[in-house]
């Protein structure tokens, strides 16, 4: 199952002194000043979470940690009976050594030391006593010593006994820590209380008389819980695997220690990259080795669950080296799957919803988050955060989200996808207010779904909240609906309130359900299907739903059966989903099974006041789609998009853009604000969208769109064709062969190399043919026309096309007995002798009705003697 992220915590407030180290803000607290052994209460962070584990007193000194030889070490004044007293094992003093200063040999990262301010260090006499002394005894206070326990929390013992651990000796269960195992992770709880850390699950452990939330109340979140995972029922006794407990401090352990001593932003500040080995789980820091988890050997030993802080610099989580279809989140507070064999199962037929977890941000300071991070070869999900970002695909067919920041996004080889600012994380103040369900419904097998006119509708249901399955769903509304198979075809209908991008999802199919998914309109017209994996709809426009592209990188999916489908620029309005189930000898499809469940998640989009309206995202990304045919989103921001090889399609969003198609077929829709393409040596299709934008094909058989804006259209190599849309707009054909619309206002248009044909549309155009056997249609209004380009005659032939109600027009080059001026479907119009002419000296007037046009450089005698000139169809 899936966990809450910790993102939405509140955060901490804080100073950062000149060194860059977090400081409590409160003015009681005086950090690591004091005599050793010396204690202050704290007053309560007002966060939930982390006050659970706040004990309310803190060390106020360095501390010094020793591994006693002998019970006489601990004097006669100690408070408690001890009986069958050791020394702890070496293997359990190197454990110690690495969870709180990282120099012990079993693991060096994540120590109390590096994500706090904590001042520890081993005593001079590391087997005599000091300011928290650590043995081992059979019985503890009277009372057998089945478990481990801190003798005393800081400030609460007498005769030294505050911060004392000990290990009871029951099966010498404690003696061979391991990483990774039961015996790691109670050194690293039972440290957590000699620190000031009380218990998650009871409310009575913290001075502040709370309980961490139950979306909270685990390991995956604190090592200070008794429960394994979020709503384990039992806090009498683990149900983790053998190696499969945290490694390190989780989450709120850390928020909590920080709170207590400071952030510690010294630990690994310079730039970081942090890998991990796919056959062991060992994580490296730019290629130095921390350890192995359990015996290092691999196999039920290779599991990685653990949190990362870090301290500054340009960090990278580099998972080039997998092959699985990685997760990867650099938000801070949220966690990324590496490998699913590499996942902790925590019992109850749970497992850890990620390996490794990033620790939430410290008073805001982003010094802590990870910027960069590099996929493998599998078809990876990959989301940046609030820094500068660089994601990198590499292989497979990936999505990349850089979020807010300046991000550099490169996919790799695949299909890829790229997002420069999907997200804001701001969705106004009450999105409540355009959805509130609770979202979740339900299809049991009395429910008669099986046609449009029967859909169960699940509007009602659509809301907001976090779920892993879902994509997006901390920014999105969506709903999951649980459906029971009976034996028919599913249908159900929803509405959406603002145009956008709407994702059907089917996880969990049971019993070899293939399932297919189709969306209709409200008419009943079928805009998309998919059967497997992603596929991308553009508007109904360029795929072909019956051949999808696709990929999966889907959570919660069972099967690479399950179904996926994007529909891009979904108008608002109510829409139907159908689900059946693919049968190779059956074109459309059959019922699904009783006894075949699956869950459908339909994600809608909110109104872009509430995705995009944050000024803070609209950054300039740098997107590079390399090879496969993949899908780039700029969003908000100058971004730069890179299409690489191989057909990929693009979209600009808001912001000046720049964009590159390179080899391949590529679309490219510029969005708002001015934009400038390149279509690169393909065959491409360009969409100015809003804005003055400047399109150029280059090489191909190219598509060009100004639409709106005063746009500048460029068709390079190759038979182009082009249009402008509904302002003045500019065209150059360049070489080849090729088709000009100016379409509305007064356009200029030069067709340059090649024979071309230009059209100018409504309004005053100027239109220049160029080299080569040229057609120019001026259309209406009153158009200025030359065959070639001012001052040269190519002594090739012109047609110069006249409509009805062609207006007043000049052509300024005719050559008399080359060039020719054709009439095409004017009533009336069907021989020279219909013209009326008007001799101007050097110039001649021909007129028709209210229509005329007037030839510079031809006198009315020579244009009389070369009425063959003149054609009419």
């Amino acid at each position: 199952m899936g966990t809450n992220s910790i993102l939405d915590i509140e955060r901490f407030r804080s100073s950062v002194s000149a060194s860059g180290q977090s400081v409590v803000s409160d003015p009681s607290i005086s950090i690591l000043s004091g005599a050793p052994q010396t204690t202050q209460s704290i007053t309560a962070s007002s966060v939930n979470p982390v006050d659970g584990i706040l004990f309310g007193v803190r060390w106020a000194g360095p501390l010094t940690y020793s591994f006693a030889d002998a019970l006489a070490d601990f004097g006669n004044s100690y408070p408690y009976a001890v009986t069958g007293f050791a020394q702890v094992s070496a293997t359990q003093q190197q454990a110690i050594a690495s969870i709180l200063e990282g120099t012990g040999t079993a693991f060096s990262y994540g120590s109390f030391e590096q994500v706090s301010l904590i001042d520890i260090s081993l005593a001079s006499d590391p087997n005599g006593v000091s300011d928290i002394t650590i043995g081992q005894a059979n019985f503890f206070d009277g009372a057998n010593l089945d478990t481990a326990r801190v003798a005393d929390f800081p400030g609460e013992g007498s005769g030294g006994s505050d911060g004392d651990l000990w290990f009871g000796d029951d099966g010498n269960q404690y003696r061979n820590p391991l990483l990774g195992d039961y015996a790691w992770m109670t050194h690293i709880h039972e440290l957590g209380h000699a620190f000031g850390l009380s218990h998650a699950h009871n409310g009575g452990g913290s001075a502040f008389d709370v309980t961490v939330p139950v979306e909270y109340d685990s390991m995956e979140y604190t090592v200070m819980s008794y429960r394994s995972h979020v709503l384990g029922n039992s806090v009498t006794g683990y149900g983790n695997e053998t190696y499969g407990f945290a490694q390190t401090l989780m989450i709120l352990d850390i928020l909590a220690l920080q709170y207590l001593y400071g952030a510690n932003y010294n630990t690994n500040n310079s730039d970081t990259v942090y890998t991990w080995n796919p056959a062991t789980g060992e994580m490296s820091l730019n290629g130095t080795g921390q350890g192995a988890p359990g015996t290092g050997a691999g196999g039920t030993s290779n599991r990685i669950f653990m949190t990362v802080w870090d301290g500054g610099g340009i960090d990278t989580y580099d998972l080039s080296n997998y092959a699985t279809n990685l997760e990867l989140d650099l938000r801070d507070g949220r966690q990324s799957t590496f490998s699913a064999a590499q996942l902790a199962d925590l019992g109850d037929n749970v497992f850890a919803s990620g390996n490794v977890y990033n620790a939430s941000m410290y008073g805001s300071n982003t010094a802590s988050l990870i910027e960069n991070a590099f996929g493998g070869s599998g078809s990876d999900h990959i989301t940046g955060n609030q820094a500068s970002n660089q994601l990198q695909g590499n292989g497979g067919s990936d999505v990349l989200d850089g979020r807010e920041g300046s991000d550099i996004i490169r996919g790799g080889n695949g299909v890829d996808y790229l997002f420069g600012d999907f997200d804001t994380n701001n969705r106004g103040s009450n999105p409540g207010s355009t959805y509130s369900g609770d979202m979740a419904a339900a299809k049991t097998v009395a429910d008669f779904n099986n046609s449009l006119g029967s859909a169960i509708s699940v509007t009602s249901d659509i809301g907001y909240g976090y779920n892993q399955n879902v994509f997006y769903s901390d920014e999105q509304a969506h709903v999951s609906i649980s459906a029971q198979g009976n034996d028919q075809r599913d249908w159900y209908s929803f509405t959406i309130l603002t145009s956008g991008t709407v994702i059907l999802d089917i996880d969990g199919s049971t019993n070899l359900l293939d399932t297919r998914l189709n969306l209709y309109n409200s008419s009943g017209t079928l805009l998309a299907a998919n059967d497997d994996g992603l596929e991308n709809i553009v508007g109904g426009f360029s795929n072909d739903p019956q051949n999808p592209e696709s990929f999966i990188f889907d959570e919660g999916s069972s099967t690479y059966t399950d179904s996926i489908l994007l529909y891009f620029g979904l108008a608002a309005g109510t829409y139907y989903v159908e689900v059946f189930q693919w049968d190779e000898f059956v074109t459309n499809g059959v019922n699904i099974n009783t006894g075949q469940d699956y869950v459908l998640n339909i994600t809608v989009p909110v109104d872009e006041t509430f995705l995009f309206d944050d000024p803070a995202t609209n950054d300039a990304d740098f997107l590079f789609g390399d090879a496969g045919n993949d899908f780039l989103f700029g969003q908000g921001g100058a971004d730069w998009l890179y299409g690489g090889d191989d057909n990929d399609t693009m979209y600009g969003g808001a912001g000046s853009d720049l964009m590159f198609g390179d080899s391949g077929t590529d679309t490219m829709y510029g969005g708002d604000d001015i934009d400038y393409m390149w279509g690169g040596t393909g065959g491409d299709t360009m969409h100015g969208n809003d804005g003055a934008d400047w399109l150029r094909g280059e090489g191909g058989v190219d598509f060009l769109y100004g639409e709106a804006g005063n746009d500048v259209l460029i068709g390079g190599d190759g038979n182009d064709q082009m249009w402008g849309g509904s302002d003045t707009d500019t065209f150059y054909g360049e070489a080849n062969n090729d088709i000009i619309y100016g379409e509305a206002n007064g356009d200029v248009a030069f067709g340059q190399d090649g024979n071309d044909s230009i059209f100018g549309g409504s309004e005053g155009d100027f239109l220049f043919g160029g080299i080569g056997t040229d057609t120019i249609n001026g259309g209406t209004e009153n158009d200025l026309m030359w065959g070639n380009m001012p001052g040269l005659l190519d002594g090739v032939r012109d047609t110069f096309v006249f409509d009805p109600g062609w207006g007043f027009d000049a052509i300024y080059d005719f050559e008399l007995g080359i060039d020719r001026v054709r009439f095409e479907g004017v009533a009336g119009l069907t021989q020279f002798s219909n013209l009326v002419l008007f001799d101007g000296g050097a110039n001649v007037t021909v007129v028709f009705g209210s229509d005329a046009i007037t030839l510079y450089g031809v006198t009315q005698a020579e244009l009389e003697s070369n009425q063959g000139d003149f054609v009419f169809v």
